[in-house]
């Protein structure tokens, strides 16, 4: 059962030695994409907000490919596309622009969300998360 879930969690990942490795562990469902070189670095307080944030948006729907059937929020942060579009064109990993490539959130692997989750912390954004409850938003 393990190895299914590893192999079935590599098949998000880009093969390139220019992109970041899967983790060896797997967590529970809400657990980050587990690309260890993504959150190098990241405080417990932000992957807890993440996850946090991640658990009231899309817990119901689909989690990393969760779609609204009510607006174009999609993906594990249900990021809107017009926000997803204006964020996505900034956020980098190891000088390439890796996100631009996704039309919307959903169509975007977890390590991807993650990173743009990332980028989003860093430059104090968390403010378009406000109702969901999570700290700091």
């Amino acid at each position: 059962m393990l190895e299914q879930l590893v192999a079935a969690a590599m098949l998000h990942l880009p093969t390139s030695d220019h992109v970041p490795q899967p983790s060896r562990s797997v967590a529970n469902r809400w657990a980050d994409s587990g690309v260890v070189s993504i959150w190098a670095g990241a405080s417990k307080h932000e992957r807890d907000v993440w996850r946090c944030i991640r658990r009231h948006e899309s817990m119901q729907a689909g989690h990393w490919k969760a779609s609204n059937p009510r607006s174009t929020a999609s993906g594990a942060g249900q990021w809107l596309d017009s926000t997803w579009r204006g964020v996505s064109h900034w956020v980098t990993w190891r000088g390439q622009y890796v996100a631009r490539g996704y039309r919307r959130a959903k169509d975007a692997p977890p390590w991807i969300q993650d990173l743009t989750f990332r980028h989003v912390y860093k430059h104090g954004g968390l403010h378009m998360w406000a109702g969901t409850g999570c700290p700091g938003t």
